[in-house]
């Protein structure tokens, strides 16, 4: 890499660098692409306004502790799944953050379709994952806890299909005690209870936003959403989820053991090396983990777009929903389109847009 920290003796300035299209947005920062004038080198630079920094650490005092800690934890984190971080440099107005340019968009934007969120079949998903675990696994290795794994906070590689972890500020260093902030980090939706109850995390932390993910790559939503965040506390501290039938009995099973309330209950407990149980359950039989990054992403068996209209048409009889979360059909019309599309041998499900459960 032509402007690596161990080929330039100088930080770069703003200056060499065209700002392209945006890629994203914060609280204080906002990430585009970035070519480099003089090698044409493609990045994506993250841009974090100084003034709006201090505005906001009126409100946030651990915000300097962020920004320094995603910076320490990219420079010493490097592995395939991790984005890359290349430089860090700054001039009056910004701070700046030279990263890798990943172009196959969030993960999330992967359960999108049609627009609409809907889960992805099981081997996409597992591919994904495996990688989500490799990951993990090396992070816990070097004493690292991520405490905000999300699919927002992965983006996939358009050229190889693999995805990196990103967005590293709420990170927690086991290793480095001077750098740590508060407890209480992470969105919602994916935070354990212990978090909730802002108890010391432990690695089991990163295992339980694992579940949630392994649940919302299946189904297309979090087991436990709430409506807003207050909601979500609530269900995450009662424990109780809704499992889709459709789901394989592996994928329940690796699900609830992740899921576990009691952090030491979880698959693979509170150690270090707890993905090394993930690793080794049958959900992800088959993957060779020491060399995924060599696997290709199998083809997606995902509902496609000449669906959606009967989809809908499923949904418009949602009020005949019976007590097993099935629907009732009516309609000869329908129940012949139904027969058909099953006749077909199609491996892909059908879903009720709205809720995003399984009609067939």
């Amino acid at each position: 890499m032509a402007i690596s920290p161990k080929d330039a003796a100088d930080k770069p300035r703003i200056e060499e660098f065209v700002q392209g299209k945006p890629l994203g947005e914060g609280n204080f920062s906002r990430i585009v692409e970035a070519k480099h004038k003089a090698t044409d080198e493609q990045f994506a630079l993250k841009v974090i306004e100084k003034q709006r920094i201090k505005r906001l650490r009126l409100r946030h005092q651990n915000l300097f502790n962020e920004i320094n800690m995603e910076k320490d934890m990219l420079n010493a984190l490097r592995h395939p799944n991790i984005i890359r971080l290349y430089q860090t440099f700054q001039d009056d107005s910004n701070l700046y953050f030279l990263l890798e340019l990943l172009d196959g968009g969030e993960l999330l934007s992967h359960l999108l379709h049609e627009g609409r969120q809907l889960g992805l079949d099981e081997d996409l998903a597992r591919f994904y994952l495996a990688d989500v675990v490799n990951a993990v696994e090396f992070m816990h290795a070097n004493k690292v806890l991520h405490r905000d794994l999300k699919p927002e906070n992965m983006v996939v590689c358009k050229d190889t299909g693999h995805l990196k972890l990103i967005d590293f500020g709420t990170a927690k260093n086991f290793a480095d005690t001077t750098l740590n902030g508060p407890n209480f980090v992470g969105t919602p939706e994916y935070m354990p209870p212990e978090t909730i109850d802002n108890k010391e995390p432990t690695y089991a932390s990163d295992m339980w936003a694992f579940g949630c993910i392994v649940y919302q790559l299946l189904t297309g939503e979090t087991p436990f959403s709430g409506g807003s965040a207050y909601l979500s506390f609530l269900r995450v501290q009662d424990g109780n989820y809704y499992v889709p039938d459709y789901l394989s009995d592996e994928a329940k099973d690796l699900i609830s053991k992740l899921l576990q309330k009691d952090p030491m209950a979880r698959l693979g407990g509170t150690q270090a090396d707890a993905m090394s149980a993930v690793k080794a359950h049958p959900f992800f039989k088959g993957i060779d983990f020491g060399n995924h990054m060599q696997a290709m992403q199998p083809t997606s068996q995902f509902c496609g777009s000449e669906l959606f209209p009967l989809v809908n048409s499923l949904a418009s009889v949602e009020k005949n929903r019976n007590t097993d979360h099935l629907l009732d059909f009516s309609g000869e019309a329908l129940q012949e389109q139904v027969v058909s599309l099953s006749a077909r041998g199609n491996k892909y499900y059908i879903y009720q847009v709205s809720g995003r459960q399984k009609l067939l």
